[in-house]
């Protein structure tokens, strides 16, 4: 990966928590490895060879923010932290090529 695109993030004493960064890293190459195979699908779907996109994921920048917020005293007071809300993530339509015979 170009060395502009890597982003260095800030981990925990591995002292306290030994496991964490290896988990979390363990989990972003599983999110990772899905998306990959999620993305063949899209290009079979709409007629093209399963290898359509690759050259256009070669880099995915793709990052995973872990939240704790420690637990409220009473259910019903003002809420601090994570609460409903919904997450909008979307490739842009203009990037997406229109099926064969359209």
């Amino acid at each position: 990966m170009p060395q502009i695109l890597r982003r260095h993030n800030l981990w925990p004493n591995p002292e306290y928590v030994p496991k964490l960064r290896s988990s979390v890293e363990a989990y972003r190459a599983a999110c990772l490895k899905l998306m990959r195979q999620l993305v063949r699908v899209v290009a079979v779907a709409i007629g093209e060879k399963e290898d359509f996109f690759e050259k256009k994921i070669t880099y995915p920048i793709a990052g995973i923010r872990a939240l704790y917020y420690p637990p409220q005293e009473a259910p019903g007071e003002e809420e601090t932290g994570l609460g409903a809300h919904t997450d909008v993530q979307r490739k842009r339509s203009s990037e997406c090529p229109m099926p064969k015979g359209n």
